[in-house]
């Protein structure tokens, strides 16, 4: 699943937890938890499309980076985001 390893890549890239993640999608309007990340990042299940675009803002990509097979990994360098 793209979005899983475009997610851990960008994550592993700014030293970020999964628990860091969901406090900021938190406070930019998306409530979920450190579990749901873990989840995303397991490919276990995809975030809603409201929290495609805050995890896109967050990092700087666009929702294509995110969504698409082998964009992120290797491809781009993301700068960091609002913390």
């Amino acid at each position: 699943m793209a979005i899983a390893e475009n997610l851990a890549k960008l994550m592993a890239d700014h030293n970020m937890r999964p628990i860091e993640l969901a406090a900021d999608l938190c406070r930019a309007g998306q409530p979920v938890t450190e579990a749901t990340v873990d989840n995303w990042l397991a490919g276990a299940n995809m975030p809603r499309v409201e929290a495609v675009i805050a995890i896109a803002n967050r990092f700087g990509v666009t929702t294509d980076d995110l969504l698409r097979e082998n964009v992120i990994v290797g491809a781009i360098e993301v700068p960091d985001g609002p913390r």
